[in-house]
C-alpha cells in the first residue's frame, strides 16, 4: 500500500504557482523530499524577490546623507546634567 502513496503540495507564491511532489518509497521519505523541494522553491522565491538587480548611486548616496543627518543631530544634542540628591 506504501508503495503506491503519493505526496503532493501546491502552493502559490506571489503570482508563482509550485508544485512539489513525490511518488517513490516509504511515506517518510516521500515527505522528507517534499520538504526538500519546497524549502528550494523558497529560497529560489526570496532571493529573486529580495536582491534588487540594479540599485541607483542616487539612493546609495540619500541614505548616506541621511546617515549624516542623524549622525549631526545626535551629536547637536547637550549633556544631562545630574541633580544633586539630597540626603
Amino acid at each position: 500500500m506504501e508503495a503506491s502513496s503519493r505526496i503532493k503540495a501546491t502552493f502559490h507564491l506571489g503570482s508563482e504557482t509550485y508544485v512539489a511532489c513525490a511518488n517513490e518509497g516509504l511515506i517518510s521519505e516521500q515527505l522528507c523530499f517534499v520538504k526538500e523541494q519546497t524549502m528550494s522553491f523558497l529560497r529560489d522565491f526570496i532571493t529573486k524577490n529580495n536582491i534588487p538587480n540594479d540599485v541607483s548611486e542616487d539612493l546609495e548616496e540619500a541614505d548616506s546623507n541621511e546617515d549624516e543627518e542623524e549622525d549631526d543631530e545626535i551629536v547637536k544634542k547637550p549633556p544631562v546634567k545630574k541633580s544633586k540628591s539630597h540626603s
